[in-house]
């Protein structure tokens, strides 16, 4: 009876869902897809690609895959009767009433799914399966009938329970395990069903903000048809959601997106905001668990719901200090606490350190290729620029810029940032829309840094530090060390289109593709280092992983531009391979690699016996463990020192002095960095003949 009337109140709302329908005036889900197709016909660098009846169907299909990848929520007949309904029309026209058709079949199982956690709260007789499946991208096998559907959603329950149960203690046997989660299941069960209801109850308001929502999944995957960059974003969804937090610019600094692995991942952090100053949290991780205490034995498990769920429940429901645990690409697993904050505007928000050893090296880390816009100061390059002046006062010998894990950003930035190590002359090639090359040079003639340069890179370094890599590449001005980059040689701008009266709030739209000096895109294939370290990586998801990424042409054109000497890369090269057979971490890499992409990639069942399921979480957990022992490392050759100019601002126990020990211990513990300090050592002692 404790829920009748919040019951009666939801079920009169969702009653009212099928009664609704579009004004006259209203601009519509159709209106807003025929306008899209005149902008991607004008703009889209692939536009060649026909926009046709074959890409009509195949963005529906496409947005049909994404409404339910699980199948928890629609049945095998309505899937099969929402693609026949796109099947039956030729264009985007009669796209409103199969969105309504659609919303009407969510609210009718929502209904039911609502009304069945409910129940669940209060009895635990449901018939679960030996295992809980899960489903690959387009590999979803729906359910026949609501029984089988009502079976899933339990095994979908068990499957949470004994997840969140493994996760708070240890235990050293399947028998132990089985019998301790035998007398805590109850609650922790409860728990978990009621933040599925919490869920069920934010997706659907009104039946405006469920056609507005399904609207925006369409244009989005009609955009993702194009190419894996190009995206839709709604401002309706961040104004329906505001938050007396986000009223007062205090948030966590984060936003999410669903990844190409499939999941909910990080895809964005905000200069200056909580995530960006701890260092800890880069663009691919994912957040699987909140808790508002360390200790607390149950927190909210969010590894698999949606992006819109994350944000919702970071920015509304969870407190403004919160630990969340984060897995990150390698497997490691670590908790990070964090406090809503406001955008820091400190002087710059790059890390910069002395490298003190054998000689002083100066080290920037670069997150992403920020600009004056998103910092409301200076972009990325003017900050590296006065970085690069304050380390010059130290008596540096060499630079290590380190853009692992950088995601990249602003185009111009990068193009800035190549200037501030080479005098002048052209950086790349760059092909608009209608295949039109254009020379894209420096634009500023004089250089700040004309010292040995290393650029530290990973798989993950994507799109704005491949072009600065790919540049000092053609150069022969840095040395590029670690692993190839990502791939992604596109640029993207962002379009609020207004026309008459047809709004589309904000689009992503891939419209231009680069090429190197040499006439060769680094797209799909990414910048290959001149000295590889072993990647430590388990799942290099890279641009040729992606679905629709576009290919690069064949291009010919001679570019004239003074080429400096030729690196020592055959000497530096062995001299790097001697050090890295000796080193243990990199050895430990190779053997641990198999087993983690084998442990940690998404199991395909997970077994709901509480024996067979410790005995096969144990083996994942075993690997994580490996994982975290390998991480452990500290460099015998160097200490990490703050600046002489950046030391006169830090204080004892202050916020910003406790960051900046957590940044130097992590920097002092980081073997990619100590080989990077080995390698600019030899090639200064190259160059003085030593």
């Amino acid at each position: 009876m404790r829920f009748a009337y919040k019951r009666l109140v939801l079920y009169t709302v969702l009653v009212l869902l099928p009664a609704a329908h579009f004004s006259d005036t209203e601009i519509t889900p159709a209106d807003k897809a025929t306008h899209l197709i005149k902008i991607l016909e004008e703009q889209h660098y692939g536009k060649a690609k026909l926009l046709n009846r074959k890409y009509y169907l195949n963005s529906s299909e496409r947005f049909l895959s994404e409404l339910d990848p699980q199948g928890l929520i629609y049945l095998k007949e309505d899937m099969q009767k929402f693609s026949s309904m796109f099947r039956e029309h030729q264009n985007y026209s009669e796209l409103n009433s199969a969105l309504w058709e659609i919303a009407i079949k969510f609210a009718s199982h929502f209904r039911y799914r609502l009304s069945l956690f409910i129940e669940m709260l209060d009895q635990d007789s449901e018939e679960i399966s030996d295992e809980f499946k899960i489903y690959t991208k387009g590999k979803t096998e729906y359910q026949k009938d609501l029984p089988s559907l009502k079976k899933r959603w339990a095994s979908y329950i068990e499957s949470k329970t004994l997840q969140q149960f493994f996760e708070i203690g240890k235990y050293k046997s399947s028998e132990e395990f089985s019998k301790a989660f035998q007398k805590e299941r109850k609650k922790i069960r409860r728990s978990i069903l009621n933040f599925e209801i919490y869920r069920l109850r934010n997706s659907l308001t009104s039946s405006d903000e469920m056609i507005d929502s399904l609207g925006s999944e369409f244009l989005d995957a009609m955009l993702k048809e194009l190419d894996p960059h190009s995206g839709f974003y709604s401002d309706s969804f961040r104004k329906k959601f505001r938050s007396p937090d986000l009223d007062q610019g205090l948030s966590f600094g984060l936003e999410f997106e669903h990844s190409q692995y499939g999941d909910t991942r990080v895809s964005q952090i905000y200069p200056g905001g909580a995530a960006w100053n701890s260092g800890e949290i880069h663009k691919g991780d994912k957040i699987v668990e909140i808790r508002n205490s360390i200790n607390s034995d149950i927190g909210t498990d969010v590894a698999d719901i949606s992006a819109d769920e994350l944000y919702i429940l970071i920015n509304r429901e969870i407190s403004r200090k919160a630990f969340f645990k984060v897995r990150k690409l390698s497997g490691k697993t670590v908790w990070i606490q964090l406090q809503k904050t406001k955008k820091d505007k400190e002087e710059d928000f790059i890390f910069t350190q002395v490298l003190e050893g054998e000689r002083k090296i100066g080290y920037i880390y670069l997150p992403s290729f920020y600009t004056d816009s998103e910092t409301d100061q200076l972009g990325c390059s003017e900050d590296i620029a006065r970085a690069i002046l304050k380390l010059k006062r130290e008596s540096i010998e060499g630079l290590i810029l380190d853009v692992r894990d950088n995601y990249g950003g602003s185009l111009q930035e990068a193009m800035d940032l190549a200037g501030l190590f080479i005098d002048e002359g052209p950086l790349f090639l760059g092909e608009n829309s209608n295949r039109e090359l254009n020379i894209l040079k420096d634009p500023n003639r004089g250089r700040i840094y004309s010292g040995p340069l290393l650029i530290l890179q990973n798989s993950q370094s994507a799109s704005g530090p491949e072009f600065l890599s790919h540049a000092l590449k053609d150069y022969n001005r840095a040395l590029i060390v670690g692993s190839s980059s990502f791939g992604k040689a596109s640029s993207q701008k962002f379009l609020a289109i207004k026309e008459g009266k047809y709004k589309i709030d904000k689009i992503k739209l891939t419209t231009g593709l680069y090429y190197g000096l040499d006439s060769i895109s680094h797209q799909q294939k990414g910048v290959t280092p001149h000295i590889e370290l072993p990647q430590w990586n388990n799942f290099p998801l890279r641009e040729t992983d992606l679905e629709n990424s576009l290919l690069p042409n064949s291009i010919s054109k001679e570019i004239r531009y003074e080429i400096l000497p030729e690196l020592p890369i055959r000497t530096l090269k062995n001299k790097s391979s001697d050090r890295i057979e000796k080193n243990q971490f990199f050895q430990k890499i190779e053997s641990i690699q198999s087993k983690a992409k084998k442990w940690l990639s998404k199991p395909k069942e997970i077994p709901l016996d509480p024996k067979d399921f410790f005995e096969f979480y144990q083996e994942r957990e075993k690997v994580i463990t490996q994982i975290n022992e390998i991480s452990v490392f500290k460099s015998s050759i160097f200490r990490s020192e703050v600046t002489s100019f950046d030391k006169k601002s830090m204080h004892n126990g202050s916020l910003e002095n406790q960051i900046f020990k957590s940044k130097k211990d992590r920097l002092e513990s980081d073997p990619y960095v100590e080989e990077s300090y080995n390698i600019i050592n030899d090639f200064i002692n190259h160059n003085e003949g030593k």
